[in-house]
């Protein structure tokens, strides 16, 4: 995938920081080694600001310029989410620690949400915070999974209304088989378009079938995007 030039990639952060030696290392060999481009993840999870810190010094030394600022899902063991006392209660607040701290030298990704996040189903109220987090220093958006282009299309035209001018980028997660991705639509509450499940459900149970389908339906999603308008494709 390297040889295909993407503009980065990413290494996911464990909830409150659990594998946070193995994502800074995987940093480390991607950007110095590999000649990668890196997208660093952090929530904020159960990290106080010295984990925070640590995480960014890391990144930094590293030569690492682009961090995913998330709130992050709540531990397992916990049913809500609960900041910190030396924490952060919201991506937007880190965000801004993060713009106080280092100035310009990350660009800084933020989450967005086209149907709706799992603890909140307000699309209004949804692009409000949207636009809270690009305003204290978000640079670019990469949104929940989403198969709908229409959806894909009108939110983002509701985003630039909103005055949220930055790359609006769609999370797009490749269909390896048909229960992984029925279990991920239903948790994300993302809608699955009606000829999407035509063409899945009578291969249903053939993997090979479902990934080859699969491909050319995520494949047409992405072209839809790209005639629209949409620059930036996030796998």
């Amino acid at each position: 995938m390297h040889n295909l030039g993407p503009m980065f990639v990413d290494v996911t952060w464990g909830a409150g920081g659990t594998l946070s030696s193995l994502t800074c290392e995987m940093v480390k060999v991607a950007q110095s080694v590999y000649g990668l481009e890196t997208c660093m993840h952090l929530t904020c999870t159960d990290m106080g600001k010295d984990k925070i810190d640590g995480a960014l010094k890391e990144a930094y030394s590293t030569g690492c310029t682009n961090i995913l600022a998330l709130r992050g899902d709540p531990p397992r063991e916990k049913e809500k989410w609960v900041a910190k006392d030396d924490g952060f209660r919201y991506a937007k607040d880190l965000v801004k620690y993060i713009r106080e701290q280092y100035g310009d030298h990350f660009d800084i990704g933020v989450a967005g949400y086209p149907e709706g996040a799992d603890d909140q189903d307000d699309p209004e109220l949804l692009l409000d915070h949207l636009k809270e987090k690009v305003d204290a220093g978000g640079t670019f958006v990469v949104t929940q999974m989403c198969y709908d282009a229409d959806i894909f299309i009108d939110w983002v035209q509701r985003c630039k209304e909103r005055g949220i001018n930055v790359p609006l980028i769609p999370g797009i997660m490749p269909i390896h088989t048909y229960a992984a991705f029925m279990r991920r639509a239903t948790w994300t509450k993302c809608h699955i378009p009606e000829d999407w499940t035509k063409a899945l459900e009578p291969v249903k149970n053939d993997d090979v079938a479902v990934r080859m389908i699969g491909a050319e339906l995520v494949a047409g999603f992405c072209e839809r995007l790209v005639d629209a308008g949409i620059r930036h494709l996030h796998l």
